[in-house]
């Protein structure tokens, strides 16, 4: 991300590539100038040049077309809950995604009758925990495990998002992306390079996440309710409730990051408005007023007391926005 985010963007090219979509009748809401704190879960990050949120695909396209005519940065964002958003803010243009609509289309039948597994198409921008609850409550199972994530769906591809011994990996049938050439590609799971909160889109600048097919079966929705009761009680229970991105870095294998940096003696400690949460110590939260480099020095802290004692070096899992110190 920070490596797309260099200066700043004059004024004049801001105008331009504003009018430039008002001509092709683009929609959205445009704001120059809007603060990143505003849509990220941290609350943290200075200003995009221009900030679009948009709410169909058709509109998404157009402006990441249009960016990258102009020569202009561009950036996507879901929900803005695994992203670090500089002090700085970011060059060019941020489009928030907001396209949230989605279908089931059945696949089978089973002894009765009734499709007893099917897919569901959704636009990317749609949350996951949104989304895991209305198929719960319909009766369709697969995804109610990610209904404590609260990213969108298509940031949750790129991370390869997972909770309770499922990731996003376990459920997608397939991904459309837009490539920085404007040209439409679908992408089968073997092509996306899935990993450990990760896929070959994580870091990747050139595509954008469009929509997403996902696998879900048939299961009694009070079953499947019961499950997310359960998955959602241990989440209250475990983790904090202050803006935070969740969980900052990855666990390495074998152990976990949260008990490392506790055992580290760091659970608590805070730098500015930054702290390691009380709660879950894989936390970083804002207690109030916290800046990007706060953030960045408790994460650099936390490498280093863990490397010192136990020889391991903690990989971050968040996304970075115009963030230029590299941890």
């Amino acid at each position: 991300a920070s490596r797309a985010c260099f200066g700043r963007l004059r004024a004049d090219d801001a105008r331009r590539l504003v009018d430039a979509a008002a001509a092709r009748g683009l929609g959205g809401d445009v704001a120059l100038g809007a603060a990143l704190a505003d849509v990220t879960s941290l609350r943290v990050g200075g200003a995009a040049d221009v900030l679009v949120r948009a709410r169909s695909i058709d509109d998404l396209a157009g402006w990441w077309r249009l960016a990258h005519a102009l020569a202009i940065p561009v950036r996507v964002i879901g929900r803005g809950t695994n992203v670090l958003a500089g002090d700085g803010g970011c060059q060019g243009l941020v489009i928030v995604n907001r396209c949230e609509r989605w279908s089931v289309e059945p696949r089978g039948t089973g002894e009765a009758g009734p499709a007893d597994a099917a897919e569901v198409r959704c636009e990317s921008g749609v949350t996951l925990a949104a989304l895991a609850q209305s198929l719960a409550r319909a009766g369709w199972a697969g995804i109610e495990a990610g209904v404590g994530i609260p990213g969108s769906v298509g940031a949750g591809v790129v991370t390869n998002a997972g909770a309770h011994g499922w990731e996003m990996a376990d459920s997608v049938v397939a991904v459309e992306v837009i490539a920085r050439d404007g040209s439409l590609q679908r992408l089968a799971p073997a092509a996306l390079g899935f990993r450990y909160r990760g896929s070959r889109l994580k870091g990747d600048t050139e595509h954008a996440v469009l929509g997403v097919t996902l696998r879900v079966v048939r299961d009694a929705p009070a079953a499947i309710l019961d499950r997310i009761a359960a998955y959602t009680a241990r989440r209250r229970a475990t983790q904090p409730t202050a803006p935070s991105v969740g969980s900052m870095f990855k666990n390495p294998a074998g152990d976990h990051a949260g008990r490392l940096i506790e055992a580290a003696g760091l659970k608590g400690v805070a730098v500015g408005g930054a702290e390691v949460s009380p709660v879950h110590a894989n936390f970083f939260v804002n207690r109030g007023g916290a800046r990007a480099a706060d953030v960045l020095a408790l994460m650099r802290l936390a490498q280093e007391r863990v490397r010192a004692r136990f020889g391991i070096a903690l990989e971050p899992e968040i996304e970075r926005l115009g963030v230029d110190d590299v941890v």
